[in-house]
This record gives C-alpha cells, sequence and structure tokens, in this order.
C-alpha cells in the first residue's frame, strides 16, 4: 500500500513539475511563443499544474506533492510519522524527473538561450526579485504556512464538499479549491521570491539542471552520478561525517572506500548508482570530458558559491549568509567552495556538504552575473584618497584592484 502511495506522489509531483516548470520556460526561453506572457499567464498555469497532479495522485496518496504539506499534515496528527520520509523521497524525485523532462522538452530554446543563464535556471528554481535574504526568508516562510494552512482548512469537515453522506476528496471537486489557494498565493504572495513553497518544487529541479548544463559541456553522466551523491548523502548515517562531495563522488565511482572512514554501505552505494542511471538515460550518449565537482556544484546552487573569510573555516555566501567548516572537512582552507548542503537555518550554518571550487571557471560560467564598482575611499597607509575598482559575485568581492589617477 505505502509503496502504491509513493508511487503515485512520485507521478502526480512530476505532473506538477513538468506542468509548472514548463510555463517559466515557455514564458521565458528564447523562440518560444509564449515568451514575455507574463506572471500572470506563470501564476494561473502553476495554480492548474497543482490541480493535474491532484487529480493524478489524490484518490491513492492524498496528493501531498510537497514535503511541507506531508511535514505539516504529520504535525497536525493527520498523517502517520512512518510514512513521511518515503513520501518526501518520492516527490523529490518526481519533482526531479518533471524537471528533466523540461529540459528535454525545450532542448533547442535553451540551447537558443545560452547567453542568458540566469532565464534557464530561473525555469528550475526560484530566485529572489530582491536580494535582501531577512525578508525572502519571511516571504518563503509566510506564503509556504499560508498554503498549508489553508490545504489543512479545506480539508476540515465544514468545507469538505459531500455527495449524500460521503465526503468528496481532494481528488475530486476539492482539486478546484487548491487550484484557487495556488494561482491566489502566486498573484498576492508571489512576486517577492518566486513563491517555491514546494523543495520538490526547488531543489531536485536544481539538480536537473546542472546535469542539462552538464550535458551541454559534455559530462551528463558525472552529474548525473553527482546529483544522486548530493541527493542521497543524507540517508546514510555512516556518511553524516563526510562533508568533501569530491571523496562522495570519487568513492561512488571507485570501490567505495571512504578515507579514513572505511567503506560505504553497499545498499547506499547501489542506491546512489541506480539513481544516477535512471537520471542519466534522459541524456544520449557518454561522456566527453571530465568536469570538475565543484563547478557542477556551483550550476546547481550559485546562491552558495562561498568565499572563505580571513579565518579558516569560516566562509560567506553569495547570498550573504555565513557558513562554517571543521578542519575535518578537508576544505576548511579553502579559499572558494559550492555548498550543497547546509544544517541550522542561523547566520552561521555549518556546511554539511560541499566542494572547493576554481575562482576562474567561476569567472567564466558566471561572467554576467559579476558585477563591477568604482569606489573613492580613504587609503589609510598611503594617507591619501583612493579610487577602487571592485568586482562582485552577489554578496561576494571577486577581487578588487587601485584604478589610475586622472590626468592633472
Amino acid at each position: 500500500m505505502l509503496f502504491q502511495q509513493c508511487l503515485f506522489e512520485f507521478l502526480g509531483t512530476m505532473i506538477l513539475v513538468l506542468m509548472g516548470d514548463g510555463v517559466c520556460a515557455a514564458c521565458t526561453l528564447n523562440k518560444s511563443k509564449a515568451q514575455g506572457a507574463g506572471w500572470v499567464v506563470i501564476t494561473l498555469a502553476w495554480g492548474f499544474a497543482v490541480m493535474c497532479g491532484v487529480f493524478v495522485a489524490g484518490p491513492v496518496s492524498g496528493a501531498h506533492l510537497n514535503p511541507a504539506v506531508t511535514l505539516g499534515l504529520a504535525l497536525a496528527g493527520l498523517f502517520p510519522w512512518c510514512s513521511v520520509i518515503p513520501y518526501i523521497i518520492a516527490q523529490m524525485i518526481g519533482g526531479f524527473v518533471g524537471a528533466v523532462l523540461v529540459y528535454a522538452f525545450y532542448v533547442d530554446h535553451f540551447a537558443a538561450t545560452s547567453d542568458n543563464p540566469d532565464g534557464m535556471l530561473g525555469c528550475f528554481c526560484t530566485m529572489p526579485a530582491i536580494d535582501h535574504k531577512t525578508v525572502n526568508f519571511f516571504s518563503e516562510f509566510l506564503a509556504t504556512f499560508v498554503l498549508v494552512f489553508l490545504i489543512l482548512a479545506i480539508g476540515s469537515k465544514g468545507n469538505t464538499p459531500m455527495a449524500g453522506d460521503v465526503p468528496i476528496g481532494l481528488g475530486a471537486v476539492g482539486a478546484f479549491p487548491v487550484t484557487a489557494v495556488i494561482m491566489s498565493l502566486g498573484m498576492s504572495l508571489g512576486a517577492t521570491t518566486g513563491y517555491a513553497m514546494n523543495p520538490a518544487r526547488d531543489t531536485s529541479p536544481r539538480l536537473a539542471h546542472m546535469i542539462a548544463r552538464a550535458a551541454e559541456e559534455g559530462g551528463h553522466r558525472q552529474a548525473a552520478l553527482l546529483a544522486a551523491v548530493v541527493e542521497e548523502a543524507a540517508s546514510d548515517t555512516q556518511l553524516r561525517g563526510e562533508a568533501d562531495a569530491r571523496r562522495l563522488f570519487e568513492r561512488v565511482n571507485g570501490d567505495g572506500r571512504l578515507l579514513g572512514e572505511g567503506w560505504i554501505s553497499g545498499d547506499w552505494m547501489a542506491r546512489v548508482r541506480k539513481l544516477a542511471d535512471q537520471w542519466g538515460r534522459s541524456f544520449k550518449g557518454g561522456d566527453t570530458r571530465a568536469l570538475d565537482v565543484g563547478r557542477m556544484l556551483s550550476w546547481a546552487y550559485p546562491d552558495r558559491i562561498a568565499r572563505r573569510r580571513d579565518v579558516a573555516g569560516q566562509f560567506r555566501l553569495a547570498n550573504g549568509r555565513g557558513a562554517v567548516a571543521g578542519p575535518e572537512t578537508g576544505f576548511a582552507e579553502s579559499k572558494w567552495l559550492v555548498v550543497a548542503e547546509l544544517q541550522d537555518t542561523g547566520l552561521e550554518s555549518r556546511i554539511r556538504l560541499a566542494a572547493p571550487v576554481d575562482l576562474a571557471d567561476l569567472e567564466h560560467d558566471f561572467a554576467d552575473q559579476i558585477v563591477s564598482e568604482d569606489l573613492v575611499r580613504w587609503d589609510r597607509r598611503e594617507d591619501r584618497v583612493a579610487a577602487v575598482r571592485r568586482r562582485r559575485l552577489g554578496a561576494l568581492t571577486l577581487g578588487e584592484g587601485g584604478l589610475p589617477d586622472p590626468p592633472a
């Protein structure tokens, strides 16, 4: 019974992301007949995408289609905790497969939009309109709370439609109120951050975008394996002490031995390789070149590119947050990182999974997002006013240098 429910959660989430990310691609990518259709079209289509996912999964699984909904129902005592993890895994995999199908469907249009990597990434995940982290977090928190609260309200006794003495569930007429909720949230509370409100809509599509980008570079099978490593890294207690994504990636590719940690679980290795094989099948051919692990992660998590501060193990992320890494991670001394997983939600979160990345790769891949600004400040060492040109990627300073004095 649980397997069947998870299967329909997978199918429903896949349909949701296929149609939802599909409208984002249609309205964003070059040479699409719907390019520029606008926010109203996106919010309407996302509401209908949720409705279609509910029609598919509702009669069997209850159509959560969202880890936040699954957790909310469990916390409210309306869903068994033993089914939470299987449901969430099914939702995340469904979101990934839906995103890969969007890429396959619009592959020619993605190729025609190679000059706009932000637009391409925006088809698979949300980004804030104004980069103000505290307000961005509050926006997503409030919108997600309202979503779960209203879903619980819709399912309450007084709001459940009846056919005689038989209640009609969300898989029937009840799907339309949920559709209206999604549309209303998108139009009212979605304009600040893009209203993800759903980890399955954001996290797995990020990994799908990484694989699609790697396919353009001739390394989609490596990216599929790395995506599987990231997806499964938190599911094995033995691996929770291993924070270096490079070492996990190399061990899955090799004999399975972790340096200083013994052997990786064979079941975990099998799950990762099976998942990578499933995801890699969406792209034709084999790899033609080796890709750096950190560089691939940067395509999925551009907001988590990190620069080390003056103290080893302390980093600042491109999204403005702080993060720390212990000496046991192996990358505490690295100048540049890409973080795949963080623990806690405070200003100084602990890095759970990351990999070093070369600055040259960041400057090449994110050239269109690097901002140059000229500053005038007092140089205490020279005891004079100095003009400086600084290059930034998000909240990170890539480098700065003096400007020549103007002619007299």
